[in-house]
C-alpha cells in the first residue's frame, strides 16, 4: 500500500491492549495534521493531484509528524516481496532419447528423486507433468501414473523420500518454504489443491505472524496472496481448513476473532 501512495499510521497490539485510548487520540491527532497539511498544500499548487509516499518523519524542531510529498509513476508490484519463487525442476538427462514410459523402473526412480529434491513437497500428479516436461514428450496417461506411483512406493521403501496422501516430500522433511507462484507458466502450481498441507500452514503462520492478529477473512486473502494463487470459494475453503487445524494443534490461537500465533 505505501509504494501507492497510501501513509499507513502504525499501531502495535500491546500499544492497543495496554493503552488504548492513548492510541486512538494519536489516530485522531495524525489526522487532523494530514488534513490541515493538505489544505494548505491544496491551496498553494492550486489542487493539483499528485501521490504522496507513506513516509513520516519527525520534526527535528517541536516533534510534530508531517508527510513528504512526491511525485511517483505507477509501481509495479515486485515479486521480491514475497517470501520465495516457486522453482520447477530443470536439469539436463543425458544419454536416454525416448519416451517417460521407456524408462527403466531404475532410472525413473533416479529422475524422481531429483525432481523431489528440488521441489518438495509437490504433488504425484505433478512429478508426472515433469517427468514428461524433462523428456519433452509423453502425455500423462494412466500407465505413465502407474510406473510413477510404483517408482515413489519403491523410494519411499528405500527412504530416498516419502508419501503422505497425494504429496510426496524429501525423506523426514520438516521446512516447507512458502513460494510464490505468482509467475509460473504451470497453471497446475497455481491451484490449491497442488499446494501441500504444510505449505498452507506455513504461509498462514507467516501472515499472522507479520499481521500480529488478523481476522480469519483477513488471513485467507494474505496467505493466498503470499502464494500468488487466486482467492477462489476452493481457495478459501482450503485455507480454512488448515486454519482450523493450526488452530487444534495449538500452533495458532482465536483471541475474540483474531489469530494469533501461539497459545
Amino acid at each position: 500500500m505505501e509504494s501507492r501512495g497510501w501513509i499507513l499510521h502504525r499501531i502495535w497490539s500491546t500499544d492497543w491492549f495496554q493503552r488504548p485510548d492513548e492510541q486512538i487520540g494519536g489516530v485522531l491527532a495524525a489526522l487532523a495534521k494530514a488534513k490541515l497539511h493538505w489544505q494548505e498544500v491544496d491551496s498553494s499548487d492550486g489542487g493539483s493531484a499528485k501521490v504522496f509516499a507513506g513516509k513520516i518523519r519527525q520534526n527535528e524542531i517541536d516533534g510534530s509528524a508531517y508527510w513528504t510529498r512526491l511525485e511517483v509513476s505507477n509501481v509495479v508490484e515486485s515479486e521480491e516481496t514475497f517470501k520465495d519463487l516457486y522453482v520447477e525442476a530443470t536439469f539436463r538427462i543425458d544419454d536416454f532419447a525416448g519416451s517417460p514410459n521407456s524408462l527403466s523402473e531404475q532410472q525413473m526412480q533416479e529422475l524422481i528423486s531429483k525432481i523431489v529434491e528440488i521441489e518438495a513437497p509437490m504433488h504425484v500428479d505433478e512429478i508426472g507433468r515433469r517427468v514428461i516436461a524433462l523428456l519433452g514428450q509423453g502425455r500423462l496417461v494412466a500407465s505413465l501414473k502407474s510406473k510413477i506411483d510404483a517408482a515413489v512406493t519403491s523410494l519411499s521403501r528405500c527412504r530416498r523420500a516419502e508419501r503422505r496422501g497425494d504429496f510426496v516430500y524429501r525423506l523426514a522433511q520438516t521446512a516447507f518454504p512458502v513460494r510464490c507462484r505468482k509467475s509460473v507458466a504451470n497453471a497446475n502450481l497455481r491451484k490449491v489443491e497442488f499446494i501441500a498441507p504444510e505449505e498452507l500452514q506455513a504461509a498462514i503462520i507467516n501472515v499472522i505472524t507479520d499481521g500480529i492478529g488478523t481476522e480469519t477473512d483477513e488471513t485467507i486473502a494474505s496467505t493466498a496472496r503470499l502464494l500468488g494463487i487466486s482467492n477462489g470459494q476452493l481457495t478459501a475453503e482450503c485455507i480454512e481448513k488448515e486454519i482450523r487445524n493450526l488452530t487444534a494443534d495449538r500452533s495458532i490461537a482465536d483471541r475474540d476473532g483474531k489469530l494469533f500465533v501461539g497459545v
